[in-house]
């Protein structure tokens, strides 16, 4: 009884020492296998591994996305490539981080603005008639009246480009003296200056004059004018009118005409000045010309209409009548 009573243990002890062994036995061969897999095996895989698509990783955030970029940023946010406030004198991040903050300099304007300057000057176009008729009035058609101002008419010339409707008055009355001395054809150019002149003239007199060079240039203008007026064809009405306008400047704008380039230009300085000019020159007197002036006078009657026109014609006979009994009487 005792020997039945003991086989069992010890057989199942030797079943239990024997399925143990079996057990990490074939754990044991199947970690062989996966460790050290065949070659095909390893085409397999490797095949598998490139069909499979590759795992998504997270991407890191790139700073600054998502916001326009700093140009004119500090040094700093553009070496770490993050956006600058550019708050002045240091930035929000330089702020924050204890940070030196510098900006780069800003671009100077003045070389481009140069540049232009030069391109557009090159472009620029000489009107040569224009120097043609400075040229002319310097030397011939300036205003003969009073005798010996020329003086004054080239310190005229010499301040007429720093106005407009001056230098546009003796470009003008140059032209139209060319038109009606010369035989050349300068009426549209004339007309279009005397137009300029005309209308900067008028938005010169609606400001107040500042120095005494802003009132000889509205004088000389207007003078222009008048006597541009005289040389045009059918231009009585405006020879008239510019004469109230050269009344109306001499009295109302010129704050003091001692003080003016134009003090000589007086009736009384006109009268003494023309005196001395007949007196040195022999004045030939022809009967047959002051009797053919008295004639077409007589034919220009009939054509005058108005109050003024009629007046102005009975003036014009007048002188030539005193013309015909002495010079310095016609004249004056």
């Amino acid at each position: 009884m005792v020997a039945s009573s003991v086989s069992p243990t010890l057989a199942s002890c030797s079943i239990t020492s024997f399925t143990v062994p079996s057990k990490q036995t074939l754990v044991s061969t199947d970690t062989d296998s996966d460790t050290t897999p065949t070659a095909d095996e390893k085409e397999t895989l490797d095949t598998e591994s490139n069909k499979s698509p590759p795992l998504k990783g997270k991407r890191k955030p790139v700073p600054g996305k998502g916001f326009s970029k700093s140009r004119q940023g500090c040094y700093n946010c553009k070496r770490r490539r993050v956006k600058c406030s550019e708050a002045k004198p240091e930035c929000c991040s330089c702020n924050r981080m204890g940070l030196i903050c510098v900006y780069p300099e800003a671009p100077r304007p003045t070389l481009k603005r140069s540049h232009n300057t030069v391109s557009s000057s090159s472009k620029s176009c000489v009107n040569l008639n224009h120097l043609q008729f400075y040229h002319h009035f310097l030397l011939e058609a300036y205003p003969p009246a009073p005798y010996g101002a020329e003086p004054v008419w080239r310190n005229v010339a010499a301040m007429s480009h720093e106005y407009g409707f001056l230098a546009n008055a003796i470009l003008g009355l140059s032209a139209q003296h060319l038109t009606l001395f010369h035989g050349a054809d300068y009426s549209i150019q004339a007309l279009d200056l005397r137009v300029a002149a005309i209308n900067g003239l008028n938005e010169a007199l609606s400001q107040p004059c500042l120095t005494t060079n802003d009132a000889d240039a509205r004088y000389a203008a207007i003078i222009a004018l008048t006597y541009q007026s005289a040389y045009m064809q059918d231009a009585m009405m405006e020879f008239i009118t510019m004469l109230r306008g050269w009344m109306f400047i001499q009295t109302k704008v010129v704050p003091d005409l001692e003080m003016s380039m134009f003090r000589n230009f007086t009736r009384e300085a006109f009268v003494g000045s023309m005196k001395q000019h007949i007196a040195r020159h022999l004045i030939n007197r022809s009967a047959i010309l002051l009797d053919d002036y008295l004639a077409s006078l007589k034919v220009v009657r009939v054509l005058c209409q108005g109050t003024a026109e009629i007046k102005y014609l009975s003036a014009l006979e007048r002188l030539g009548r005193l013309a015909n009994q002495s010079p310095i009487e016609g004249a004056f």
